[in-house]
């Protein structure tokens, strides 16, 4: 018995290419903040620009004033909309978003409460209303998230002898394991 050696692989890493993600909230008055920070139009194939060059000189002038504006906005903000808005503009220059912001667990569950209350308070005012109160879902979305079974029958661990090179199975085992697998009849 020779044993043979596995040959080297050899594994050529490429990064993703990472689509930039636009940014839902608007700024400005309604402008999106992705356009702001656009480059312009792309050139056309055949070299010919579709805008003349003065009028596309003058878009990018609007537009470098538009940065500068919104950089002194931003400027003027304070606390959590600053960053936000921050965050808007990395975003749309093509960078990763912010992971999520760490908190002692004390103040996540005052948080979570809070929310709920919130909820059962909405809830409340619908009834007093005679609004049709809307489904939560919960229960549905908690099942596929927990740990759950294969519905797929497979060999049972107890069957037969693992050795190196695999399960043996007799031919008792093989039938016995054949006859709990096939589909059973209803009548």
């Amino acid at each position: 018995m020779s044993k043979r050696r596995k040959e080297a692989e050899v594994i050529v890493f490429e990064e993703p290419k990472f689509k930039k993600r636009k940014s839902e909230k608007e700024f400005c008055r309604g402008a999106d903040v992705s356009q702001l920070f656009s480059s312009g139009p792309p050139p056309s194939r055949d070299g010919a620009s579709s805008k003349p060059q003065r009028q596309q000189a003058e878009e990018l002038d609007f537009k470098a004033t538009l940065r500068e504006v919104q950089k002194y906005a931003v400027s003027s903000l304070s606390g959590t909309s600053k960053r936000r808005r921050e965050e808007e503009q990395v975003l749309a220059l093509g960078g990763k978003p912010a992971k999520t912001e760490k908190m002692p667990y004390p103040l996540y569950m005052k948080r979570v409460k809070a929310q709920k209350k919130k909820e059962r308070r909405e809830r409340r005012d619908c009834l007093l209303a005679g609004m049709p109160i809307p489904k939560k879902g919960e229960r549905h979305q908690k099942r596929g998230k927990g740990r759950w079974k294969e519905s797929t029958r497979s060999i049972k661990p107890h069957v037969g002898t693992n050795t190196r090179d695999g399960l043996i199975l007799s031919h008792r085992e093989i039938s016995r394991v054949k006859k709990s697998s096939a589909p059973r009849k209803h009548s």
